[in-house]
């Protein structure tokens, strides 16, 4: 009788097995306003049913598209007399692609208002957080995370148990109860499961692809997740990542923030400058 460990495993780039709290979720997209229809007025019922016709299928949601007037109408806002249109402002900037840096940095050189400024500036370390700390992850050897508990049994079978919100694992929808029966073409080997698994997905870069083949319902499939930086809390919770280490991986990405804002968001840059060189773009001394 095979007998299942009753301690789940956390798969994490750090093999490290703790489960963390999911991210609260993402910022609410505020778009174009859109005027809503009145109600149609009450018709008699036809007795005849309607002809069977095809319905045009619904048009695809266009994407927001960002240009100077749109930012400077959401700007603009940032700085309105009342609190809750602020608020909705800010969310729809944070909502807006990476693009709208480039729109934004002009308004934060000219602005006189300070809330207009703070909020502003609130944009920026979010912009950090989502563009360019990614980016920059991998040299700082921050661990990815990939947000799947597991169980396995004597014979090496795993089986997903948990998949926490928000993690790479829930966007490529795994599902509690699949099996997996390997990780990047590659069976899962009998014994050593555990070690196999975090030597493969520390093998995976921030926004690298992570393939894990699964059993579902009598059906075999591949699963593409793409594992990004571990957020602060589970990186705290990788039990096999030491408080020495984490406080390295927080100075260094600190440091990384504080370089990126001096060197390229107060001058007006969204992307820091190459090693090697000033934020002017000459070479360094």
């Amino acid at each position: 009788m095979n007998v299942r460990h009753a301690a789940p495993i956390l798969i994490a780039l750090a093999s490290a097995w703790a489960i963390a709290e999911p991210p609260p979720p993402p910022p609410e997209v505020s778009g174009a306003r859109v005027a809503e229809s009145p109600p149609a007025p009450a018709q008699a019922v036809d007795p005849t049913p309607p002809a069977q016709t095809s319905e045009p299928p619904a048009a695809p949601i266009e994407p927001v598209k960002v240009d100077a007037e749109l930012i400077a109408e959401v700007v603009a806002q940032l700085g309105d007399d009342d609190y809750a249109t602020r608020e909705q402002a800010q969310r729809r900037l944070e909502a807006l692609p990476a693009e709208t840096m480039a729109f934004v940095l002009p308004h934060y050189q000219r602005a006189d208002d300070l809330e207009v400024r703070m909020r502003l500036e609130r944009y920026a370390r979010g912009y950090f957080e989502r563009y360019v700390f990614p980016e920059h992850a991998e040299r700082l050897g921050w661990p990815t995370f990939l947000g799947i508990a597991m169980t396995t049994d004597n014979d090496g079978v795993v089986e997903v148990a948990q998949v926490i919100g928000g993690t790479a694992a829930a966007a490529a929808g795994l599902k509690v109860g699949d099996r997996v029966v390997g990780l990047q073409g590659n069976r899962l080997p009998v014994g050593d499961t555990t070690l196999f698994i975090g030597r493969t997905i520390r093998a995976v870069p921030p926004g690298g692809p992570l393939r894990l083949t699964v059993e579902r319902d009598g059906k075999t499939l591949d699963v593409i997740a793409r594992l990004m930086p571990a957020t602060d809390d589970q990186l705290r919770n990788l039990e096999q990542i030491g408080e020495t280490e984490r406080d390295r991986l927080f100075a260094a990405r600190e440091q990384l923030k504080r370089r990126w804002w001096d060197e390229a968001f107060l001058k007006g840059k969204a992307d820091l400058p190459a090693e090697g060189e000033s934020p002017e773009g000459t070479q360094a001394p």
